[in-house]
C-alpha cells in the first residue's frame, strides 16, 4: 500500500507524528492474522494518485477520482479486479478531509475534538481491500458505523482466514 497521507497539521493523541504512521500500524493488525497474504507499506510514496493505475494508494482528499463522498462517509476503499480471474489488480483508500482527524486508542470521541481516529478507519478500510464486506457483528471492526471497536475482532480475523488463510 502507498501510503500518501502525509504529515499531521495537529499533535496526534497516540505520538504517531505522521499521518502514515498513524495507518501503517492496521496493515500490520491484518498481516498477524493471514497466511497466504501479506500488506506491505511504501512509507510517505510519491507515485501518482489515479484510479487503475496499478498502484494501491492511500491519502487524503475531498473527492474519489471525481466523485464525492456520501455525506457522512469517513473514506472509500476503491478495488479493481480482472473479469476473467476475480483476481484483484488495485485497491486504493482515500480519506475524506471533510473530517478532522486523529490517532488514538481505546473508545471513540469526538469526530469534532479530538477528530476521527484514522487506525480504525484504515483497519476498516484495508479490510474492504481483502475483500471482507460489513457485518452486523457488535465487535467487528467490519461494521458498517464506526464504534469503539478499535482492532480486528474474532469475527473480522474468521473473514481474513477463510480468504487467505490461519497464520
Amino acid at each position: 500500500m502507498h501510503m500518501q497521507l502525509g504529515s499531521a497539521a495537529v499533535n496526534l493523541i497516540d505520538a504517531s507524528g505522521t499521518w502514515n504512521k498513524a495507518a501503517q500500524p492496521a496493515l500490520s493488525q491484518w498481516n498477524a492474522k493471514m497466511k497466504n497474504m501479506q500488506f506491505a507499506a511504501v512509507m510517505n510514496s510519491t507515485k501518482p494518485k489515479a484510479y487503475r493505475n496499478d498502484v494501491n494508494n492511500v491519502f487524503f482528499s475531498s473527492k474519489y477520482y471525481g466523485y464525492s463522498f456520501g455525506s457522512t462517509t469517513l473514506a472509500v476503499c476503491l478495488s479493481s479486479w480482472y473479469t476473467s480471474s476475480l483476481a484483484t489488480f488495485e485497491t486504493d483508500v482515500v480519506f475524506n478531509t471533510k473530517y478532522k482527524w486523529n490517532s488514538y486508542r481505546g473508545n471513540l470521541r469526538s469526530s469534532s475534538n479530538p477528530g476521527v481516529d484514522i487506525r480504525r478507519v484504515a483497519i476498516h478500510e484495508f479490510g474492504h481491500a481483502l475483500g471482507l464486506g460489513h457485518t452486523s457483528n457488535s465487535t467487528a471492526i467490519m461494521r458498517p458505523i464506526i464504534s469503539n471497536q478499535d482492532k480486528i475482532g474474532t469475527d473480522d480475523i474468521a473473514g481474513a482466514q477463510k480468504l487467505y488463510g490461519k497464520r
